[in-house]
C-alpha cells in the first residue's frame, strides 16, 4: 500500500487500506469502509484508554501525527482494536491526540524544571486528574509518564 492507499473491492464492499505513518511498525495500516464510514485502527490510538505500559517502540511525535492524520480521512466511526468496547468517533480521536499532547506537555515541563523521572510521575499525576477515568490508568497512567520522560530526555 503506497501513501495514497489502496482500495480492495470483496463482494459488494469497497475496503480501503490507508498508510498513515511508522508507529511502533513500518507497516500500520488503517482499514477503512468508505460506504459505512467506519474506520478500524490497532496500536497507536484508542477509546479513552492510556497508552500501553511505558509505549516501548513508539516514536511519540509521529504517534501524535498519525492520529491527527486519521482526521484527514472521510469516517463518522471508529472501531479499536483495543481499548474501551465499543466504537468511537472523530471526537475521541481528538480525546486521545489531547492526551498524549498533554502528557508530553507536562513531561516536558517537568524536565524543564529538572525533576527526576520519579518526581515527574508525581507532577504528572497531580497535574492531569482529567484522565483518571479512562481504562487502564490505574495500571499504565504511571507507566506512561516514565515512557515519556525517557523518550523527551533521549531526544
Amino acid at each position: 500500500v503506497g501513501d495514497k492507499g489502496e482500495i480492495l473491492h470483496y463482494g459488494g464492499t469497497d475496503i480501503a487500506l490507508h498508510y498513515i505513518g511508522y508507529g511502533h511498525t513500518n507497516t500500520m495500516l488503517v482499514t477503512r469502509l468508505p460506504k459505512q464510514r467506519l474506520i478500524y485502527i490497532v496500536d497507536f490510538a484508542n477509546n479513552d484508554s492510556t497508552g500501553w505500559r511505558d509505549m516501548p517502540g513508539l516514536p511519540l511525535n509521529e504517534l501524535v501525527a498519525m492520529q491527527q492524520r486519521l482526521l484527514n480521512l472521510d469516517f463518522d466511526k471508529v472501531a479499536f482494536g483495543h481499548g474501551r468496547t465499543g466504537p468511537g468517533d472523530r471526537e475521541t480521536i481528538k480525546r486521545q491526540i489531547t492526551y498524549y499532547k498533554n502528557l508530553l506537555s507536562e513531561v516536558r515541563s517537568a524536565v524543564k524544571e529538572g525533576l527526576s523521572e520519579d518526581e515527574a510521575v508525581i507532577s504528572v499525576v497531580r497535574n492531569l486528574p482529567q484522565y483518571r477515568g479512562w481504562k487502564n490508568y490505574d495500571r499504565w497512567f504511571k507507566m506512561n509518564v516514565r515512557g515519556v520522560y525517557r523518550w523527551v530526555t533521549k531526544q
